[in-house]
């Protein structure tokens, strides 16, 4: 019900004057809410009756969400398009005494209908959640069915320990005026995780909203066109043309995403379990710019040894509840860990994580390594609903005064002493090409490169830096994309 009105609010906007009736069909997948979905036969459990309706004549629209769009030919006789995407990522959501089990060495049980969170999923959190009295998560899923609504009571009541929802329909919900009271007490006392897009790939299409039609209804058609987010269509386009060749449906333990990151760059992902049981991953992604003969100077071949690191002697007063931890280099500071456990945290990436669980630290969400701004719109959304100005970032202290020139709150916890052997010094020196990890590398090392070597670099901050300093760099989406492409595993 929050998609077709989210359908009929933008339709509106093209044309106050239209007149709206939702036609309510009850699904397979609605009916059977006992079998796990991966054990139920046939296809297309949540979209069938729905569509039925539409080549009916009942309707003139039918709205979907992506994901439960499964087989390559169900748009065969429609026009379709994608008129909105939220957030693609998955949350977990925990009852308040989670950190107690975990104290205590009891299996937390995560209600999952998915394969792929059940695989994905639980394996993150035996890694993220933090160690209580000496204890790591035990971590189990069990299978679970249901709206939103009836999972989340489920959890309230005990059934569950933890849930693994998508984050785009709590964020639809939450605004959805119907529903908004009732599911912000239900999601009042809730520990919250919103999964990482790498370890934890969405499922194709996640957080789309699709509407098709039929071609006879000329109307609708010319509506359904200017709805259509042509950008977000193709990126969904994109994710199923590489998923298809791995499976489709409620079975499959794998995910597919287009991460659009700054600077016009991006990359497709997908990983999970084929089938068979086998682990997989897949980067697609456009290395057009650079020159395989090129002798490339990798900063990531040598991370450990760019710099030494002196600390600060006490840390900072912070006043922000939301901090965003940019290194794990931070807890060698005195005292760091304890005030991190009283703040919601967040992560630059996974690395940044596991050291902070290890800690003892609730983490709320990582950036993947794609940097700050890479988390914007999940910051701002309705679940987790805080302003990205206002969070405060600790780095070290060259970092923490250019986050402050954009108008951050940042602390510098950490210096950098340069200390690169001599033997990478020399590669550097002769290369072709430098790929630089971050702005502080360049800025300590730069000068040793060749006049015209080229700059390769991640996208955002540490490209406007450099464009700044007056250098022109080949912008390419992520580390790991980059160590994938040198691996000759880029698609």
């Amino acid at each position: 019900m929050a998609q077709a009105n989210l359908f009929i609010e933008k339709a509106r906007a093209v044309d106050p004057s239209l007149q709206f009736e939702i036609v309510v069909r009850e699904s397979a997948g609605d009916k059977n809410l006992s079998t796990p979905l991966h054990l139920l036969e046939g296809k297309d459990f949540f979209t069938k009756a729905i569509q039925e309706a539409l080549h009916e004549g009942i309707a003139d629209f039918a709205v979907h969400s992506m994901k439960d769009v499964g087989s390559p030919d169900f748009f065969a006789n429609s026009l379709y398009g994608v008129i909105d995407r939220d957030d693609c990522r998955d949350v977990a959501l925990f009852n308040a005494d989670v950190m107690d089990k975990i104290a205590n060495g009891e299996i937390i049980r995560m209600g999952t209908s998915s394969p792929r969170r059940a695989v994905m999923a639980m394996e993150f959190l035996q890694k993220a959640l933090p160690i209580v009295a000496g204890n790591s998560a035990k971590v189990e899923a069990v299978s679970i069915r249901g709206n939103v609504e009836r999972r989340l009571q489920q959890l309230s009541g005990g059934d569950f320990d933890g849930v693994v929802l998508a984050v785009a329909g709590l964020n639809r919900l939450l605004k959805h005026p119907e529903a908004k009271d009732e599911l912000t007490r239900l999601l009042s006392d809730k520990k919250k995780m919103i999964l990482p897009l790498i370890e934890c790939t969405p499922a194709t299409g996640q957080g789309a909203i699709v509407a098709e039609t039929v071609a006879s209804n000329k109307d609708a058609v010319a509506l359904l066109k200017q709805l259509t987010d042509e950008k977000i269509t193709l990126d969904i386009a994109t994710e199923r043309k590489y998923a298809v060749h791995h499976g489709y449906g409620c079975s499959q333990a794998f995910g597919a995403v287009k991460i659009n990151l700054a600077d016009s760059v991006g990359f497709t992902y997908l990983s999970g379990q084929q089938s068979d049981g086998t682990a997989f991953s897949e980067w697609h992604a456009d290395f057009s710019a650079i020159n395989e003969d090129w002798n490339i100077f990798s900063t990531t071949d040598y991370m450990k040894d760019f710099f030494g690191y002196s600390y600060v002697d006490n840390p900072v007063e912070i006043k922000e509840d939301v901090v965003f931890v940019a290194s794990h280099k931070i807890l060698q500071v005195s005292g760091v860990s304890e005030l991190l456990k009283n703040k919601r945290v967040w992560a630059a990436g996974t690395k940044t994580w596991y050291a902070l669980s290890k800690a003892g630290c609730w983490v709320e969400g990582c950036a993947d390594g794609l940097g700050l701004n890479n988390l914007t719109s999940t910051l701002n959304s309705p679940l987790i609903s805080t302003k990205s100005s206002s969070v405060h970032i600790l780095t070290n202290s060259h970092s923490a005064l250019n986050w402050q020139k954009e108008g951050y709150l940042a602390s510098g916890l950490y210096e950098l002493h340069p200390q690169l052997p001599e033997a990478a010094l020399a590669e550097l020196a002769v290369a072709d090409a430098v790929f630089w990890t971050s702005y502080q590398q360049f800025l300590h090392y730069g000068r040793l490169a060749k006049t015209n070597a080229h700059h390769i670099c991640l996208p955002g901050k540490t490209a406007r830096l450099l464009r700044e300093a007056g250098i022109l760099p080949i912008v390419i989406p992520a580390i790991k994309v980059f160590n994938a492409w040198r691996a000759k595993s880029i698609l």
